[in-house]
């Protein structure tokens, strides 16, 4: 039974430690510049934009799962949100991009980093049916944080704008 349930924990550990893959550092600079951003609703303490921060180190137990935030609560009017939420596993990243589509929907933006999966039925739902703006990225991207490879990425990325509506 012990060995079960330590199984089962270093599988989901692996899975949480795949998806720490940090914004590359010309990225944030980038999309600091070009946006006010108010919350970075995935991330860690080592990897936020901005103070603001929800991920499962936040040091408040509350924004520990930004699953069960309300986003547009910790932004000011204008504002938009960011997003380069965890790519796996695919259920995972789901749920995120409808939390991003939906936030949108009720009044604030929203601006995700993500893989560039046009042919996806996620992407379909929650990027192209939901009226998102899309910028692919030219070649791969080097993420940054103690998780990625070291080298660039698999695939290729796309920021997504989910622009206030509502």
């Amino acid at each position: 039974m012990w060995g079960r349930r330590r199984r089962t924990e270093q599988r989901r550990q692996a899975v949480a430690d795949r998806s720490q893959w940090w914004t590359p550092n010309e990225l944030r600079k980038r999309v600091l510049d070009t946006w006010d951003i108010g919350l970075d609703a995935a991330a860690c303490a080592e990897s936020a934009l901005v103070d603001t921060w929800l991920g499962p180190t936040n040091p408040v137990h509350e924004r520990t799962d930004a699953r069960l935030v309300v986003w547009a609560d910790l932004v000011e009017p204008g504002q938009v949100v960011y997003c380069n939420p965890p790519y796996y596993p695919t259920s995972l990243l789901v749920q995120f991009l409808k939390l991003c589509a939906e936030t949108a929907s009720h009044g604030t933006g929203v601006i995700g980093l993500l893989p560039a999966s046009p042919c996806a039925g996620w992407w379909v739902r929650w990027v192209a049916d939901a009226g998102a703006q899309v910028e692919f990225l030219p070649g791969r991207l080097r993420y940054e944080g103690p998780f990625s490879s070291g080298g660039v990425a698999p695939f290729g990325a796309a920021l997504v704008h989910w622009p206030a509506r509502g």
